[in-house]
C-alpha cells in the first residue's frame, strides 16, 4: 500500500511529541508499506537516509494573519490558520491521488481536508487538543480562560468533522478516546483507535542498574541504591503548560514540606524552554534547573523518584514512560496517571493533588527501597508489554484500513 504522511513540523530530529509520533509512523508503517513524508521545508538536512519525502513551503507572516482571519470566519480552530499553506494545498492535490491512503497529523491541518478529495484518510490526532485546552482553562490565568474555552470548542468541532471524514482516527491514550466518546458520542467514535507512542528500553544500562534473571520469568531490572542524597526529578518540555503548571504547584505546595522534613533531598527540573516564571520559582525554592540537557534519560537515571505532578494536559505523559525505561519509580497525580495504562499502586504511586498527601508518599518511598524496587520492576514490565516497539508497530499496521485503495 502507498501511504502519504502529511505533517506540520519537520520530524527530524524528533524532540517533541508530534515529531516522535511522525518518526515512529514512518518506521513502523515503512516496514510493510511504501510511505512518503510530506513535511514543511527546512528540515531536509536531518531527514533519515533513504526516506521518501516531499516538502512544502510553510506560510509566511502575511499568510498566517490571513489564515487566522479565515479560520475565525469559517469556524475552524484558530491555530489551523497558522498552518494553512497554499503550497501544501497544491502538493496534497498532486500527491494524494497517487497514494492509496493519506495519514494527516493533528487538527491544525484540518484546513486542508478539502484538498484530499475522496482519498481514504487516517487522522492521527495524537491527543485531543479540545481536551487539552478545556483542562488548561481550569488552571491557567483567569484572563486567558474565555479564549481557551473558545478555542477548545472549535477544536472539538474540528475533531467531530475529522472523525466523520476519516476511516480511522488515532489517539495515544484511552483517556483521549473516552473524552471523544463523551463529547462526540459512541456513534461518532467507533473508528477511533488507541495507538500509543513506543518507548525504547535501553540495553546499555546506567551504572546504578544491574540486570538479573530468574529461570521462570522474563529479564527484569533491580535498582542498586544510588549514592549521595536522594534526588527528585521533574522532566519534560518545561515550556509546555501542563508541565509548567504541575511544576509550579509542586514547587510551591509540596516541595517546602519535603525539604523541611528531609533537608538533604534535592529537587531537579530538566528540560527545554523553561519560561521566566518557572526559572524564578526554581531559584526561590532552592531547586536545580538543567536547561536542555543533551541526554534527558541519562540525567533521569540518577533520580531516586520521578515526579509527575500534572493537573492538565492530554495524550500520553512521556515523562512516565521515560522514568519506567530508566528504572526510576514514579509518583503521579491521578490526571497524569490516566494518560498511561499503568495500575495505581502497582506500576506507580498515584496521589491526589493534596500537598500533605504528596509529602507523606514521597517520604514513605524515600524510606522504603523495597517499595521503590517493586514499582520499578512493575513499571518496567508495563512499559515492555504496552509501549514496546513490537507492540506499537502491530497497532500501527492494524490501524491502516484494508479499505485503502489498492
Amino acid at each position: 500500500m502507498k501511504i502519504l504522511l502529511v505533517v506540520s513540523r519537520p520530524p527530524y530530529p524528533p524532540r517533541r511529541g508530534d515529531q516522535m509520533r511522525a518518526v515512529q509512523a514512518l518506521e513502523f508503517l515503512g516496514a510493510t508499506h511504501e510511505v512518503t513524508l510530506l513535511a514543511p521545508r527546512g528540515g531536509e538536512a536531518s531527514l533519515a537516509p533513504k526516506l521518501r519525502f516531499e516538502t512544502y513551503e510553510p506560510p509566511g507572516r502575511v499568510a498566517k494573519v490571513l489564515g487566522l482571519l479565515g479560520a475565525l470566519l469559517s469556524g475552524r480552530p484558530l491555530q489551523s490558520g497558522l498552518f494553512r499553506s497554499r503550497d501544501l494545498a497544491r502538493k496534497i492535490r498532486d500527491l494524494a491521488p497517487r497514494h492509496d491512503i493519506v495519514v494527516l497529523q493533528l487538527e491544525r491541518l484540518i484546513g486542508h481536508l478539502p484538498d484530499l478529495g475522496d482519498i481514504p484518510l487516517v487522522v492521527d490526532l495524537i491527543d485531543s487538543l479540545a481536551l487539552n485546552l478545556e483542562r488548561r482553562a481550569a488552571f491557567d490565568f483567569r484572563l486567558f480562560r474565555p479564549d481557551l474555552r473558545f478555542e477548545a470548542a472549535r477544536l472539538l468541532q474540528a475533531e467531530r468533522r475529522l472523525a466523520a471524514r476519516a476511516a480511522k482516527v488515532l489517539v495515544v491514550s484511552k483517556r483521549d478516546r473516552r473524552y471523544l466518546e463523551e463529547r462526540l458520542g459512541l456513534g461518532m467514535t467507533a473508528n477511533v483507535e488507541v495507538v500509543p507512542l513506543a518507548m525504547t528500553i535501553p540495553e546499555d544500562l546506567p551504572p546504578t542498574l544491574k540486570l538479573w534473571k530468574k529461570p521462570d520469568r522474563e529479564p527484569a531490572f533491580e535498582v542498586a541504591e544510588r549514592g549521595g542524597p536522594p534526588l527528585l526529578a521533574i522532566t519534560g518540555n518545561l515550556g509546555y503548560f501542563p508541565t509548567v503548571d504541575g511544576a509550579l504547584w509542586f514547587l510551591t505546595q509540596v516541595w517546602p514540606a519535603v525539604r523541611a522534613a528531609r533537608p538533604e533531598v534535592r529537587l531537579q527540573l530538566a528540560g527545554s524552554r523553561p519560561p521566566a516564571r518557572l526559572r524564578a520559582a526554581i531559584l526561590r525554592a532552592g531547586a536545580e534547573l538543567i536547561d536542555s540537557p543533551p541526554d534527558l534519560r541519562a540525567m533521569l537515571s540518577e533520580a531516586t523518584l520521578a515526579i509527575a505532578p500534572m493537573r492538565a494536559g492530554s495524550g500520553l505523559p512521556v515523562k512516565i514512560l521515560e522514568a519506567w525505561s530508566m528504572c526510576v519509580p514514579v509518583v503521579a497525580t491521578p490526571w497524569a496517571a490516566e494518560g498511561v495504562s499503568g495500575r495505581a499502586g502497582e506500576d506507580f504511586a498515584v496521589v491526589e493533588p493534596d500537598p500533605a498527601a504528596w509529602c507523606r508518599e514521597i517520604l514513605r518511598l524515600l524510606d522504603s527501597p523495597a517499595e521503590r524496587r517493586r514499582l520499578v520492576e512493575n513499571g518496567r514490565r508495563r512499559l515492555a508489554a504496552d509501549y514496546g516497539a513490537e507492540s506499537v508497530a502491530a497497532r500501527w499496521r492494524a490501524a491502516i484500513p484494508a479499505a485503502g485503495r489498492t
